[in-house]
């Protein structure tokens, strides 16, 4: 699907270079107003990654604050609470996000605990 998207901003790309440079005024027009609502929704899409990251580390990071204080490590998981809420009134709740997976992601060689 990303492929065939890339392919049609592509196209309206093109497609307004050649009006430019061969077609009447109609043509530019339609090719240039093709080519701001292809760079409209390129906005939408880049503007929707990082949430969508966010929202994954946050979502990972809430299950694993679940093993964490049902296997009774709560420490670790008050830590990383601590760390997100710290990192979050800086003003970046990604960063935050990020920075609660790194707290409760399992270390290198810990034995997962079930």
């Amino acid at each position: 699907m990303e492929a065939l998207i890339v392919i049609l901003i592509l196209a309206a790309f093109v497609g307004w270079i050649l009006a430019e440079l061969r077609g009447g005024r109609l043509a530019r027009f339609v090719a240039g107003a093709a080519v701001v609502a292809a760079a409209y929704f390129v906005g939408q899409f880049v503007a929707s990654v990082i949430p969508s990251y966010e929202r994954s580390a946050t979502r990972a990071s809430m299950r694993r604050l679940a093993e964490l204080f049902s296997s009774g490590q709560t420490d670790r998981a008050r830590s990383a609470i601590d760390t997100y809420n710290a990192t979050a009134e800086q003003g970046s709740t990604y960063k935050a996000a990020l920075k609660m997976w790194d707290a409760v992601s399992p270390k290198a060689g810990e034995a997962k605990q079930r």
